[in-house]
């Protein structure tokens, strides 16, 4: 093994943009299959439209700290599509609206990287 063996190789700038572009919209798409869910709770069918106008729109990026908060808003929808799965039909949400304001924070927070 030489010394280029013990470097990983790092991926281009394209590449992780790529990544970036796929999670992005992986996460405006994933709110469709959340408004299903939500349907008849008409609040939070039209918090999660907002959202998704949101979402659409973040630009992919280069930076890690972006990346993580795309991970992490990510996770959180993935949360709360068990919580409406979990509770649907029935009148209270649950934990939903704090997924959906932990979301909303995520996208502020990662606007004030990509907006330098």
């Amino acid at each position: 093994m030489g010394l280029f063996g013990l470097f990983k190789k790092k991926k281009s700038d394209k590449a992780v943009v790529m990544d970036s572009r796929e999670i992005v919209n992986a996460n405006a798409q994933s709110v469709e299959v959340l408004l299903v869910l939500a349907n008849g709770k008409e609040e939070l069918v039209s918090e999660l439209k907002s959202l998704q106008e949101k979402l659409k729109y973040l630009s992919p990026s280069k930076e890690e700290k972006v990346q993580a908060i795309d991970g992490k808003i990510k996770n959180l929808l993935g949360d709360l599509k068990i919580e409406l799965t979990k509770t649907k039909g029935q009148e209270g949400s649950g934990k939903a609206e704090k997924y959906l304001e932990d979301v909303r924070l995520l996208v502020a927070e990662r606007s004030v990287y990509t907006n330098r």
